[in-house]
C-alpha cells in the first residue's frame, strides 16, 4: 500500500488534498479508487483517493480517510 503525505488541516469536506507536489509524494502514481496510508508529521489513517475538479475544471487528487484505522505517528 503506497503512503502518501497529506495535511490534514487541509480538508474539502469529508476529503483532505493530496498534496501531489510535495516533495515526499513526487514519485508516488496514483490511481482512482487506490487504498493507500495517508500520513502527516502526528498520525497516519487508511484512505481511498479519487480524482476532483474545481469549478473551472482544473483538476486535483483528493483522499476520503477511513478514521477507524487511525494511528498515531508520536
Amino acid at each position: 500500500m503506497q503512503r502518501i503525505f497529506v495535511d490534514f488541516g487541509r480538508g474539502l469536506g469529508e476529503n483532505v488534498d493530496m498534496l501531489t507536489t510535495a516533495q515526499p509524494n513526487q514519485s508516488v502514481t496514483l490511481h482512482e479508487g487506490e487504498r493507500v496510508i495517508l500520513y502527516d508529521s502526528s498520525l497516519e489513517v487508511q484512505g481511498d483517493i479519487h480524482k476532483a475538479h474545481t469549478q473551472d475544471s482544473q483538476r486535483f487528487w483528493v483522499a476520503t480517510p477511513d478514521w477507524a484505522t487511525q494511528r498515531d505517528r508520536v
